[in-house]
């Protein structure tokens, strides 16, 4: 009895199909597993570099320093390597399409490499020009001082900077900014750097909100890593979000196309291309917002809190003031364009300039 009920055991477990190892399997079938694992851990370990902080130019019209064309990145704490890059040489072959070694700066010192490096995935992770304005950051210096390509203007020293910048930023999708940062670079009407930051139709801007912090350039801001989170809508915050898109959507640097609201998600405005459109000069690049939360992890976070009305409404104002500049400047240009054509025509005209400062108002 005990001798045939092994036996029937032994031909069960001859006639089950025989496991392979991993390393047996084809060559390609093992590609194609690693290129699936280094997607999947891209897109569910993505993370939010904040980029480190270069000297100020001495004097406004300075050329761009003589160095690599490199972004650092503010890491206090040391990540650990994804594991798709240490397990075998193969792994590691192909794991180093989807991962770049970006140099890495402590936050006491943001302006010096400190000697560490970090893994970068560019197709997921987001890169954050944090706590400054346009003028801390090199790169982004680059785009308001080069030639727009396309423009028929001649190229200059920061236009060679720029394509420097472009070959080490290739295959970036995701870019932030502050709500200041922004403000502050397109006090003047320009917002066309948007799509020079942002030159193809998978990459994204996300201008990152502070409801908690109320002075801009806090420097107790850059001693530890806040966390980012969305935005949930219908809460404050979210109308805040709302605020700040709608707004940036309708400047009227963008074509009506570009101002449609993808009624699905008020705070996700997402752009349509055409293959021939890119590189796109004209369109907005897809916008998102997301909060900068500088309470402990462990703290509650209330997105309909007193921070979150009262930045509710800083906003709204600055909002007006910004749509209003930019009113004044573009009627100052159309107005100093209509002077000369009158003049060209030997038409007599009051001399009524619109004052951008106050002061007499007519009619």
């Amino acid at each position: 009895m005990s001798r045939r009920s092994s036996t029937r055991r032994s031909s069960k477990v001859a006639s089950s199909p025989t496991f392979t190892p991993f390393a047996a399997l084809p060559l390609d079938i093992q590609t194609r597993i690693w290129k699936y694992s280094c997607e999947r851990h891209g897109s569910t370990h993505c993370r939010v570099h904040r980029v480190a902080k270069d000297p100020r130019p001495k004097r406004p019209n300075a050329k761009p320093p003589s160095r690599p064309a490199t972004l650092r990145i503010l890491a206090p704490t040391r990540y650990s390597v994804p594991s798709v890059l240490h397990t075998c040489q193969k792994s590691r072959a192909l794991a180093l399409s989807h991962w770049a070694l970006w140099p890495c700066a402590s936050p006491n010192r943001p302006h010096k490499n400190d000697g560490t490096f970090i893994y970068v995935n560019k197709a997921h992770d987001t890169i954050y020009f944090a706590d400054g304005l346009i003028e801390d950051f090199l790169f982004l210096r680059c785009i308001s001082m080069a030639a727009p390509p396309g423009s028929g203007l001649p190229k200059n020293e920061w236009s060679h900077t720029y394509e420097e910048f472009g070959l080490f930023l290739k295959g970036v999708r995701h870019y932030a900014i502050d709500w200041w940062c922004w403000l502050v670079g397109t006090v003047n009407g320009d917002s066309l750097w948007m799509s020079l930051l942002c030159i193809a139709s998978n990459e994204d801007l996300t201008i990152l909100i502070n409801p908690s912090i109320t002075k801009q350039d806090a420097q107790a801001k850059i001693t530890y890593t806040p966390l980012v989170k969305a935005i949930s809508p219908g809460t404050i915050r979210g109308k805040t979000a709302d605020t700040i898109l709608r707004h940036i959507k309708n400047n009227q640097d963008y074509s009506g196309d570009a101002r449609t609201i993808d009624v699905s998600d008020t705070q996700i405005f997402k752009q349509g291309w055409e293959a021939s459109e890119e590189p796109y000069r004209e369109y907005m690049p897809n916008l998102k917002a997301l909060a900068l939360i500088w309470s402990p992890a462990d703290q509650e976070d209330d997105e309909d809190g007193p921070d979150d009305e009262l930045y509710l409404e800083k906003v709204r104002r600055q909002c007006r003031y910004h749509r209003l500049k930019f009113a004044l400047e573009s009627m100052s240009f159309e107005q100093e364009d209509l002077r000369k054509q009158m003049k060209d025509d030997g038409i007599d005209f009051p001399d009524f300039s619109i004052s951008m400062c106050g002061g007499i108002r007519y009619g």
